[in-house]
């Protein structure tokens, strides 16, 4: 199935066959009227339009449709359409019968002459047809026009006049209909200008009115549209769910300024081609009880908050600031990343044995979580300071407006550290480092430097190197195109390699990011500050992020992964044995489902013979414990070569099989989907497994749309709906 099948639209093809055909028969009838005095009267009289198209279809021998012989037709239409004909016996050529035009695919004939028009071929339903196929082909072609003589994509260009008027029309409507500047980027928008465009090539010059409907009428539409589109999503989903490979991310998220709490879910679906799709379901205002309605689901925790809510801990970010009024407190973080908020309700479907690793820490810190940032060295503190007056002079530029200037200068915009997002404070210490020195000229102009004389840029520089390994896996594993659960194990393992020593800190740089970020560090030496905070994140990933057993499945089920490198031998084994578990559900819940549909199927037969009672069951695995007439030899040997057992084995056949993932494009589901024949019941479980993402970032995108959505001016909204 393809993206286009989700993004639902509606299809109105019968109201347009049944409203052309109405208009057609009652044209038909006025031409065959009001043509009475041209020359082709005799005719006219001999032949209708009804009785053309009941010889065409049916005396295919004596009846034909011969084309337009006027090179090139003056319409598009006569692709489709030609001239009644019937076989002169004599000469056994076919002769036009005037007065008359037909379809060539159905037939369908219609009045043509002088006094005629041409309407009805130009509104009929094959005409139609062959456009929106010409359209549909050239559709990954974006801004061009079908030649509808040609059916061939031709970019138009306009002149410098027209192209003026365009934008000034655009500008006058934005700016007198307050619209934001970005709506001329919707595709929407872009879908409903071409269509326009595509009815005006067929029509030529039409009023406006007569395409954009009054606000009542679109209102009432969408009711309708959005009934189709529930149905449409609703069979959909149903095959995933059935088969498991359905997951549902829920996110919770405060907007402080507007005194609303958004709750949206997205499903994240593997269908039966082994294609990955995400899908919005929806967003509301309210949710009691949300998370204790999931709960029995044995949820997974979002991997980008669980990273973000260690590096806010680690940075002392976390703790809540009392404001003047005793009794209040101003939580910093956002409902969504509260540090408890999954802990409480998060449920691993089985236990893993932790693998022990010798982690170079600070003796003295002994518990990280409760390391409050006054018992912290000095060093440390600085900086933290650092960090705080980083976003305070961030701020100062947004409020002030100076980003300009600074880019006027060279430099780059300065961004602000925002709570809610994943690794914001990065973004603000890089703009700050690289743009550190037009900051300070653009500062002294107005006599405020005093804002960048707290700030070490030696300790903001090495702040941004500690975090760029977070900030490449949080990149790596919000993609929402694309399964991302099998990333979690080794980007976990991979953050805690690089944080164990300064060591394999440099050698992550020289591996990964370059020589040329590498050279930076000859002759540096870590300052103590970072050393603290990059041994108290190493502390805080160990007892924070805690990995489900469907996260080594998943790592085991990509080709390139499923040795486990970097794990323990009990972790290997308790992964192994998790799988071959799920075999054997899988394989029972198969089995069960084809003797259920092969008891539907059979046909019984009308005369049951007398020796049916005796007969032996074809599709039953095991004999029941009255019926087994065997001895204890044969039960053994059944039991030891029964199907589950066999069916089990596909994970040994997995791991033992040599797979160049070039051959599948690196696409873990496209490696599933060719071996469905060889590994049928381990191809159902990684479906199952590739369907939960690693993070709900899919969610995170569409919270903006619901604070424009959710506003008082949509009062009328349902909540149930």
């Amino acid at each position: 199935m393809s993206t286009d099948d989700i993004h639902i639209l509606p299809s109105s093809d019968s109201t347009i066959l049944i409203s052309s055909n109405v208009t057609n028969s009652s044209s038909s009838s006025n031409f065959s009227s009001t043509s009475s005095n041209s020359s082709s009267s005799v005719e006219l009289t001999l032949y209708s339009s009804e009785r053309i198209y009941y010889l065409l279809k049916n005396e295919k021998q004596q009846y034909t449709i011969i084309k337009n012989k006027v090179s090139p037709p003056a319409g598009f239409y006569w692709t489709i359409f030609g001239f009644p004909a019937k076989l002169n016996k004599k000469t056994g050529i076919f002769e036009r019968i005037n007065g008359y035009t037909s379809c060539e695919k159905c037939k369908k004939t219609f009045v043509y002459g002088p006094n005629s028009g041409t309407r009805n071929m130009k509104q009929h339903p094959c005409v139609t047809d062959l456009i929106t196929q010409s359209i549909s082909s050239s559709k990954d072609v974006s801004m061009t026009q079908t030649t509808i003589e040609k059916t061939m994509v031709i970019r138009k260009t306009l002149t410098i006049e027209q192209s003026k008027t365009i934008k000034d029309l655009i500008v006058r409507w934005i700016c007198s209909d307050i619209r934001p500047v970005s709506v001329i980027e919707d595709d929407g928008l872009r879908a409903l200008v071409q269509e326009c465009i595509r009815l005006g090539s067929i029509y030529g010059n039409i009023e406006v009115n007569d395409i954009l409907r009054c606000r009542s009428t679109i209102s009432n539409h969408i009711q309708v549209v959005a009934e189709l589109c529930r149905a449409r999503i609703k069979n959909f989903l149903e095959e995933p769910y059935k088969n498991g490979s359905l997951s549902i991310s829920p996110d919770f998220w405060c907007d402080k300024y507007k005194q609303i709490c958004y709750l949206g879910v997205t499903a994240a679906v593997v269908d039966k081609d082994y294609k990955y799709y995400t899908l919005d379901l929806f967003f509301c205002d309210r949710g009691s009880n949300f998370l204790k309605a999931f709960q029995h689901l044995n949820p997974i925790t979002c991997y980008g908050h669980r990273l973000n809510n260690v590096l806010k801990r680690s940075f002392f970010q976390h703790q809540r600031q009392s404001t003047t009024s005793p009794g209040i407190y101003v939580e910093k973080t956002s409902d969504s990343d509260d540090d408890n908020d999954d802990e409480m309700y998060y449920v691993p479907s089985k236990p893993v044995k932790k693998k022990n690793v010798n982690v170079c820490v600070n003796v003295g810190e002994k518990n990280a979580m409760k390391t409050k940032l006054v018992d912290a060295p000095p060093a440390a503190q600085r900086l933290i300071k650092t960090i705080v007056e980083c976003k305070s002079l961030a701020k100062y530029i947004k409020k002030v407006g100076l980003n300009k200037e600074i880019q006027a200068g060279g430099g780059l915009s300065v961004r602000q550290a925002i709570i809610i997002r994943w690794l914001s404070l990065i973004n603000l210490l890089e703009s700050i480092n690289s743009s550190f020195i037009q900051i300070k000229v653009v500062l002294s102009r107005r006599k405020e430097q005093h804002r960048v004389c707290c700030i070490n840029q030696y300790l903001v520089k090495q702040t941004v190197r500690l975090l760029q390994p977070f900030q490449s896996i949080i990149q790596m594993i919000q993609s929402g195109s694309c399964p991302t659960l099998y990333l979690v194990l080794p980007c976990t393992l991979s953050l805690r390699k690089t944080l164990n020593s300064y060591e394999e800190f440099l050698q992550y740089f020289s591996k990964h990011e370059g020589k040329e970020v590498n050279e930076d560090f000859d002759g540096e030496q870590e300052d103590e500050g970072v050393k603290y905070i990059r041994q108290r994140i190493l502390k805080l990933l160990f007892e924070m992020v805690q990995l489900d057993i469907r996260h080594y499945t998943a790592t085991l089920l990509h080709p390139d992964y499923r040795s486990l490198k970097g794990c323990s031998n009990d972790e290997r084994v308790a992964c192994h044995n998790y799988i071959r578990e799920q075999l054997k559900l899988i394989a029972k819940q198969n089995n069960d489902n084809n003797n259920e549909t092969h008891k539907k199927k059979k046909i019984k037969s009308e005369h049951l013979s007398i020796l049916d009672d005796f007969k032996d069951d074809t599709n039953a695995l095991d004999y029941d414990d009255d019926d087994n007439v065997f001895d204890d030899d044969f039960d053994a040997k059944s039991i030891e070569y029964s199907s589950s057992m066999f069916q089990s084995d596909e994970l040994s056949l997995y791991l033992s099989m040599k797979i160049d993932m070039q051959q599948y494009s690196s696409d873990v589901l496209t490696f599933w989907k060719l071996n469905t024949d060889e590994l049928p019941h381990l191809s159902i479980l990684a479906r199952q497994i590739h369907s939960i993402p690693a993070t709900s970032a899919g969610i995170e995108r569409q919270f903006s749309i619901a604070g424009l959505t959710l506003t008082d001016r949509r009062s009328g909204l349902d909540p149930e709906r």
